[in-house]
């Protein structure tokens, strides 16, 4: 499903089933599948800048069960959030951290609501945030290796909180924490070739 070469990857669950299921984004659009499989979109969204400088992000912006999509935009370093997969003004936009950022998404907190945060390069850390407006992180803690891996978030153990991971496409390996701090991996393993593109979703609803 998708152009590797050219295409963005992007999981969520975008009809409230309780499965996340696969989309792309493609140069300002977002494809969207109901089901992990191949064949034509399910959904497709124009929303973002069609240059293709702004990276997707998705997520349960306001706890109703279903994942939507939205852009960080890197210039600037700002969020555009929308509450419906479909095109239109951003329900949310703010500024939140620096310029050029990696974006991250997550129910820190467990409240039922997905917010911002980011990882950085230049310092090692994650800087996380349990509101989606701008203002300084409520968790901040270094973990995984920013000029290498790859930032990855998900519920590892099923507690109803995303805590972070890194991917290291160097060695095709998985470094996954259960908490949002620093420390060494509760979960690790090598999946995939190396160079991968790193995805999360829980595919089966459980």
């Amino acid at each position: 499903y998708g152009d590797p070469a050219i295409d963005v990857p992007i999981v969520g669950d975008w009809d409230g089933d309780g499965v996340d299921t696969v989309g792309i984004f493609r140069a300002g659009t977002f494809y969207l599948r109901n089901t992990n499989t191949g064949g034509n979109a399910d959904v497709v969204v124009a929303f973002g800048d069609p240059s293709g400088t702004d990276v997707p992000v998705a997520g349960d912006w306001n706890g109703d069960g279903t994942d939507t999509i939205g852009v960080y935009r890197p210039s600037i370093g700002t969020w555009f959030l929308r509450n419906s997969n479909t095109a239109g003004t951003p329900d949310l936009s703010f500024a939140y951290g620096l310029v050029a950022e990696t974006p991250v998404v997550g129910d820190w907190n467990n409240d039922g609501t997905d917010t911002v945060g980011i990882f950085r390069a230049s310092d090692r850390q994650w800087y996380l945030r349990n509101s989606n407006s701008g203002g300084n992180a409520e968790i901040v803690f270094p973990y995984g290796d920013p000029a290498t891996d790859v930032p990855v978030v998900g519920d590892w153990n099923g507690d109803g909180t995303d805590t972070v991971g890194v991917y290291r496409p160097a060695s095709g390996s998985w470094f996954l924490r259960n908490s949002n701090s620093g420390g060494f991996a509760e979960l690790s393993f090598s999946y995939g070739i190396l160079n991968e593109k790193p995805v999360v979703g829980d595919w089966n609803g459980q």
